[in-house]
């Protein structure tokens, strides 16, 4: 099997890139684009629905295990929650994420694609076209940075050493988080757009990360995969394990996303 989730992996990445050449036009010409806002106010382009038709024509043919399996995305077709519910295995994919990065001209925006099964995802890829860089893993294959020179394997660091070094969204300083930070002696604050924040965890550029809040699991999916298997976690608040498909909604509840495994962050997220 592991094997074949290399195979499966690599061609995933590939996808993603794939998808990201589509949104790169668009990102040259970002001022002049025209930008709608779904119903949770987010941001939706042009640049996502290419991106999500690259993937979706890739994918959607794509045997795994000797069968198609069902792709959802943040921009695909709506699929009732009883139905996604009888899902053994599916696709998980955000097209853009970051896209109130990608508006605004920066360059921390993301594919994210990842494979479920069992509740878990078994294979992450997380690429980041205007950087030429991306990440990959798949479960017990551990994880890797990839750049046009290679890829590299990379850990998460452990132990924590203070101060730690905590990343955060650009957009959300929320005062869960600040309660929590409030309580360590010192800390190093890193602000990052997109599924990125999961990769600086991956690769030992930081040692927490926080989202306080309801995301889509196409936000959390692929990230999660690369951190579990570059050797760190990712739980709710209540230290509960992340778990897909496993509810009556396409949200996940908030997360917390760490390096090292046995630090006691009990004791920092007591409330």
């Amino acid at each position: 099997m592991n094997n074949t989730l290399e195979k499966i992996a690599h061609d995933v990445y590939q996808t993603a890139v794939a998808a990201g050449e589509a949104i790169l036009p668009y990102y040259e010409k970002v001022k002049d684009l025209e930008i709608e806002y779904k119903e949770d106010d987010s941001p939706l382009t042009a640049a996502d629905i290419a991106s999500h038709a690259v993937i979706e024509r890739q994918l959607a043919h794509y045997v795994v295990y000797d069968k198609t399996i069902p792709i959802l995305s943040e921009e695909g077709e709506a699929h009732s929650l009883a139905e996604k519910l009888s899902w053994q295995s599916y696709w998980c994919v955000d097209p853009l994420d970051g896209t109130k990065e990608f508006v605004k001209g920066h360059s921390e925006f993301t594919v994210n694609i990842a494979l479920i099964e069992q509740h878990q995802p078994i294979v992450g890829v997380i690429y980041a076209p205007a950087l030429k860089i991306g990440y990959v893993a798949w479960k017990k294959g551990g994880a890797y940075y990839c750049h046009p020179e290679g890829r590299e394997v990379i850990r998460a660091k452990t132990p924590v050493e203070e101060p730690l070094r905590v990343i955060a969204s650009r957009h959300h300083g929320v005062p869960r988080i600040e309660a929590i930070l409030n309580q360590l002696p010192a800390y190093n604050l890193v602000s990052r757009g997109s599924a990125l924040k999961f990769c600086e965890i991956a690769r030992g550029q930081a040692d927490l990360f926080l989202r306080t809040t309801q995301t889509g699991e196409w936000d959390n999916a692929a990230g999660q995969c690369i951190v579990e298997e570059a050797g760190g976690a990712v739980f709710h608040f209540d230290l509960s394990p992340v778990r897909y498909n496993n509810s009556l909604s396409y949200k996940t509840n908030p997360i917390v996303v760490v390096g090292d495994t046995t630090f006691a962050w009990q004791d920092l997220l007591a409330e």
